[in-house]
């Protein structure tokens, strides 16, 4: 996934140098602005960062996949990716003379994205908290659900679960896996995990789909599952 990410905004920059309207703004000025934009200057500048930006993904993708730490990845692609495109979008200003109030609305909106996704990546550390009741279960937090209690086929701890392959819908940041996901031998199977150990609480519904938490202890854990046995 890496690899093919980093490779994705390699290309992109050679897309963005053949086909300079393809830049945003741009694209949209009248004929008269576009004269005042160094656009040789600035596809060049925009080809240059997609590049270096890709270059470090494909790298950084490989040495934690060597190393056999590629789940940190995602702590490494928000700064990278964000970091990169804020640098590209700030430095390529320069290349704009028609001045105005387009560049502060640019860097607004940037800083806007910029502190949601940082608020969005500490929403998700916040550890999922197990609350039984007679008739349900609540998962809290980000991808937490509420389970029928009606709907558990079996409740049971893991020290171990099998490889997960890769996410369909969630958040992978390092130890926090939360979500859809897809795990080698299971299927498809939702996630809430705050460690990379076990043990595991493995709850498989009647129609075969499996929840599997992790809390940021083991005692935690313990505690999940003491309450719904």
């Amino acid at each position: 996934m890496g690899i093919l990410l980093g490779l994705f905004f390699i290309g992109l920059g050679y897309v963005i140098k053949m086909n300079p309207d393809l830049i945003a703004g741009y694209n949209t000025m009248p004929e008269q602005k576009k004269k005042n934009v160094d656009i040789a200057g600035l596809s060049s500048f925009m080809k240059k960062g997609m590049i270096v930006i890709g270059a470090t993904l494909v790298v950084s993708y490989t040495l934690l996949l060597m190393t056999g730490y590629r789940h940190f990845f995602t702590l490494i692609l928000l700064p990278v990716i964000l970091g990169g495109v804020g640098y590209i979008v700030l430095k390529s200003q320069k290349f704009d003379r028609n001045g105005g109030r387009s560049r502060y609305v640019t860097i607004g909106l940037l800083a806007l994205v910029l502190v949601f996704v940082l608020a969005l990546t500490c929403y998700s550390f916040i550890p999922t908290r197990v609350i039984v009741t007679e008739e349900q279960v609540e998962f809290t937090g980000n991808y937490g659900l509420t389970l029928p209690k009606q709907e558990i086929g079996s409740v049971e701890l893991a020290e171990s679960i099998p490889e997960i392959k890769f996410r369909t819908n969630g958040i992978s940041l390092g130890p926090v896996q939360k979500g859809r996901f897809r795990l080698d031998t299971w299927g498809s199977a939702h996630l809430l995990l705050n460690s990379f150990s076990g043990p595991y609480l493995v709850i498989t519904r009647k129609n075969g789909e499996r929840l599997v938490f992790r809390g940021s202890s083991v005692a935690e854990t313990g505690e999940a599952f003491r309450l719904l046995k």
